[in-house]
């Protein structure tokens, strides 16, 4: 039998830095203010956090703030606030240094629109957001668990020439997940859908929740491990480690999309993708086609097996082999992927993403300073 496999999902998280935090040899901090950039007034209440980490605090009566043991790398160091433009900036903190680092937020100025309730919550807008709960969630049991706060903000604008669906939001959009016990604020940079593609561009934070009791909290444990393992988080740690096969990972090679289980593999070695890139031990990963990744340790979940068997058309992809490991596909765009020694992606838009990977959506993401429990469950 042969099934379909088109160009799909393109799931490309800018929270794709992909550090470990078993990989950090030791840490830094970071401290600075907070300006209004109009009138150099300090910006009380910011928020400054390192993207795609738990690690953040708000600016304080000064515009002050200060993180204590940030990882030692590379990071996308981000500020927010309601009334104003969020900024991000590139920062390179090294083992016991203190980086100082101010910022300058300019007001956001937001025309005003006459908006009805109506407006906001009409039959098109309502599909829409059900659309963009079902790209942007996902659809695994994770998914199921979560729930956004405040919808209201997101405005859809949809495009009928090209038939692509643009999401904007001027605030953070709150996401509780309660499957694996964190809030997540995510500010979206860039999100377009139709039913064939998505991308997917954005900066998150993640607030740990408390857990009501132990057996909760050993639940989210639990999870989370079970989260991180096997994803594309995980997949790039161990590749600059060189402990893809210790870690459960195959890769192969791919002249195509599989669109039957006869499609040609060829075996690669990680040497041969790799190359020293310079700065900062970093190195570029280059692969020809298609990139085919194997996580062994875990089978596809029975929801992934009905997305992909009844999903949209173009994400009907590796139904009829019947694979019984998470299999995901990367494929490069032109230029090679910049990776660091700790597994940061310094240009994670330059790949695509297909099959598992793409399925996972917020709802199984971590952030990169989670520790890996692994304790027998």
């Amino acid at each position: 039998m042969k099934t379909k496999f088109s160009a799909i999902s393109v799931v490309l998280w800018c929270i794709c830095l992909t550090h470990s935090l078993a990989q950090f040899e030791s840490f830094g901090s970071v401290e600075g203010y907070v300006y209004d950039s109009l009138t150099n007034e300090p910006v009380i209440g910011a928020n400054v956090f390192i993207s795609n980490s738990m690690i953040g605090v708000a600016t304080d009566l000064e515009g002050r703030y200060f993180l204590e043991r940030v990882p030692s790398g590379r990071f996308e160091l981000v500020f927010s606030h309601i009334t104003y433009d969020a900024r991000s900036f590139t920062i390179e903190v090294e083992p016991s240094e203190l980086v100082e680092f101010r910022a300058m937020l300019l007001p956001n100025v937001r025309e005003l629109q006459e908006v009805t309730v109506k407006a906001k919550v009409d039959r098109e807008w309502r599909r829409s957001l059900g659309f963009f709960e079902k790209y942007f969630l996902g659809s695994s049991f994770n998914a199921n668990k979560c729930s956004i706060r405040n919808p209201g903000i997101l405005d859809f604008q949809y495009d009928p020439d090209t038939k692509v669906t643009k999401v904007v939001s001027e605030e953070e959009l709150i996401i509780d997940n309660e499957a694996l016990g964190f809030t997540v604020y995510y500010i979206i940079d860039q999100f377009e859908f139709d039913t064939d593609y998505k991308i997917m561009l954005g900066k998150s934070r993640f607030q740990p929740m408390e857990a009501p009791d132990q057996k909760t909290a050993k639940k989210w444990e639990r999870n989370r491990d079970r989260a991180y393992l096997g994803s594309m988080q995980h997949f790039f740690s161990s590749l600059m480690s060189d402990q893809l096969a210790e870690n459960g990972f195959k890769i192969y090679r791919l002249q195509n999309l599989p669109e039957n289980s006869t499609e040609p593999r060829y075996e690669i070695k990680v040497s041969q993708m790799m190359s020293f890139g310079g700065f900062n031990l970093k190195k570029k990963v280059f692969f020809p086609d298609y990139l085919e990744i194997v996580y062994e340790d875990e089978p596809e979940p029975r929801a992934y097996r009905q997305y992909v068997e009844g999903g949209p058309k173009g994400e009907r992809s590796i139904a009829a082999q019947a694979l019984s490991a998470q299999t995901s596909f990367l494929s490069l765009k032109e230029k090679p992927l910049e990776v660091d020694k700790m597994g940061y992606v310094y240009n994670p838009t330059d790949y695509i993403v297909h099959g598992y990977w793409a399925w996972e959506r917020i709802a199984e993401l971590m952030p990169f300073d989670y520790k890996l429990e692994r304790t027998n469950y």
